[in-house]
């Protein structure tokens, strides 16, 4: 049977990602789990009590928000779930996810309609990509880390002659940097052809790799690349940024249902880590 291969990026919601594991059976999905690498794993693993639903990525990366690393972890991920023949759609998610539809439901929809990626040309400043941008360090972090920690390593260092040789070699030329929010999801096929691309053009990653929040603008921006004419839906999963209150995450099941997310949604976040009883009662809304 084909399966739908659910690709979370774990950082800080393992109590939350548990409860989502208990709603998807194995016979129609299959789970993959990246973990920032910074987090304890011992720590996060013991908070899984559905752990044998889950193919572990083993070459964990230090994601920092914003920044490439971000990228690598996606990549990781799709490399794995490919390895598997019968996975024929892919989606990403993050731990702190949560579904707004029944697994079946979520599986008819992506079997209908696989790509569900926004690709909107230049949608935000140019120069994002065509300036010179670092954010994969804790002393260059978009987010702040604590102050002992902003050092500079010899993993830096040799980023940064990374990027002064692509400054010398300049950017690969685009005709246009596509930009869409992060969880997109794929059917095998572009999936496929998408990373191939990745693989073979070393300018193009190199590129994105000295960007400003290429999670929003790499993978839009290869798939239009690949696919110039292909209309795609809308990304499956809703994020309400325009709550008021800073990092927009939801406390129940209630402000979940209140949110405009479409009938075309099948995935919310971002629940709060320490209320995965949101989950359940989100799911006894489904009938």
């Amino acid at each position: 049977m084909n399966k739908v291969a659910l690709l979370f990026l774990g950082t800080f919601a393992p109590l939350v990602f548990d409860q989502v594991l208990n709603l998807f059976d194995s016979e129609r999905f299959r789970i993959f789990l990246h973990i920032d690498s910074k987090r304890n794993l011992s720590e996060y693993l013991s908070k899984l009590k559905n752990l044998e639903k889950v193919t572990l990525i083993q070459n964990r990366v230090q994601v920092y928000w914003g920044g490439f690393s971000m990228v690598e972890a996606e990549i990781a991920l799709i490399e794995a779930a490919l390895q598997y023949p019968d996975v024929a759609n892919l989606v990403l998610l993050s731990d702190d996810s949560a579904p707004l539809k029944s697994p079946t439901l979520i599986y008819e929809a992506l079997a209908a309609v696989p790509d569900r990626i926004t690709c909107e040309p230049n949608g935000r400043p140019r120069q994002w990509y065509d300036r010179f941008y670092y954010t994969d360090s804790t002393f260059s972090s978009l987010r702040m880390e604590p102050m002992q920690e902003r050092y500079f390593t010899d993993r830096d260092a040799k980023n940064i002659e990374r990027m002064e040789a692509l400054r010398k070699r300049g950017k690969k030329p685009i005709p246009a940097m596509f930009f869409g929010r992060q969880w997109w999801a794929l059917g095998r096929s572009s999936a496929e052809k998408v990373l191939d691309y990745i693989k073979n053009d070393d300018h193009f990653v190199e590129s994105f790799r000295f960007s400003l929040f290429p999670d929003e603008i790499f993978f839009p921006t290869a798939y239009r690349m690949c696919f110039p004419d292909q209309k795609t839906a809308n990304i499956p999963t809703y994020a309400d940024y325009g709550r008021p209150v800073h990092p927009w995450v939801f406390t129940s099941a209630e402000e979940i249902l209140a949110t405009k997310f479409s009938i075309e949604h099948l995935f919310i976040r971002k629940i709060r880590p320490n209320m995965p009883e949101i989950i359940p009662q989100l799911a006894a809304t489904w009938s």
